[in-house]
């Protein structure tokens, strides 16, 4: 299988609620490796990869939930750890910023995924080209 006809493939309902749980499942074991790490470390991208998995390959409606659910999970480990921000209203503006990130995140790859679903499918562009040449 190809790299393209994998991204493209449309999962049955087993498969997406296993990517659901797994990807719920790696966004507590990063939340937790935070915890431990400390604020020093930005894990933002690693949070991210579970959230396109689902955006992707399940649905963008269970990304918007995972998001969320990343963000206070984030939220609650910048608590837990103090940081340098004694006050709660920076953490909680951090977290609205990364849960903009990550819904963000989401719409674009909903919109993407969309679109490529939805255009006529070419076997290879440079086919029609071709085909076009020949006619001339």
């Amino acid at each position: 299988m190809k790299i393209h006809e994998i991204l493209l493939c449309t999962p049955e309902r087993t498969t997406k609620v296993g990517l659901w749980l797994i990807a719920i499942m790696l966004v507590g074991s990063i939340g937790y490796l935070h915890l431990l790490a400390g604020p020093a470390y930005e894990f933002q991208l690693f949070f991210m990869l579970p959230i396109a998995l689902v955006a992707w390959f399940v649905s963008t409606r269970r990304a918007y939930v995972l998001s969320l659910l990343t963000a206070v999970l984030w939220y609650l480990a910048d608590r837990q750890l103090g940081g340098d921000q004694p006050d709660r209203i920076v953490l909680l503006f951090n977290m609205a910023t990364r849960l903009g990130l990550f819904i963000s995140l989401v719409w674009l790859l909903g919109y993407v995924r969309g679109m490529i679903m939805c255009q006529k499918p070419f076997s290879h562009p440079n086919e029609s080209r071709q085909a076009r040449a020949q006619e001339q």
